[in-house]
């Protein structure tokens, strides 16, 4: 597991919405080098992509290039948060796949969905991801994917 720093403030970054964040290839290919050749996960605060359900579609500066140098890395999961809304999305290129998850959160204020938190389930080859979204009264589970590890390593979903 390795960490790569996608926070920079108003000073770091030349554009009006310094929150969408930036990633630094230098700093991910640092994180992916500790990694090593094992399947790994990469956390970090914002994710590369927006999530397909997220409400808004923010760009993390240099996220595109960060998505494409992670596929073909032996990464598995890449872990972030900043949307506050849990999902799971795979991310497919000719020359790798990973699953890029972001976490939701318990805070109730101005939150377009449910306070929740993820679990991610490890079994062989299998990644189960379920939301527990609490309603008001108590958390429910809600699956957000099934996926695999193909026999070429690649990430895909089960089924």
């Amino acid at each position: 597991m390795a960490g790569s720093r996608t926070e920079f403030g108003a000073g770091w970054q030349a554009r009006s919405n310094w929150a969408e964040g930036s990633i630094s290839p230098t700093q991910l290919r640092i994180a992916l080098d500790e990694i090593g050749e094992q399947p790994g996960i990469l956390v970090c605060h914002h994710p590369f992509k927006p999530p397909a359900t997220a409400p808004l579609h923010t760009r993390t500066a240099r996220g595109i290039k960060a998505s494409a140098m992670v596929a073909p890395s032996p990464v598995r999961l890449v872990l972030s948060g900043h949307v506050h809304g849990a999902s799971a999305d795979l991310h497919s290129y000719s020359h790798g796949s990973y699953l890029s998850l972001t976490a939701g959160t318990l805070s109730t204020r101005l939150r377009e969905g449910q306070p929740s938190f993820s679990e991610i389930i490890l079994s062989g080859d299998e990644i189960d991801v379920i939301a527990h979204r609490f309603d008001g009264k108590q958390f429910r589970a809600h699956t957000l994917g099934r996926f695999e590890t193909g026999p070429d390593g690649r990430i895909v979903t089960a089924g």
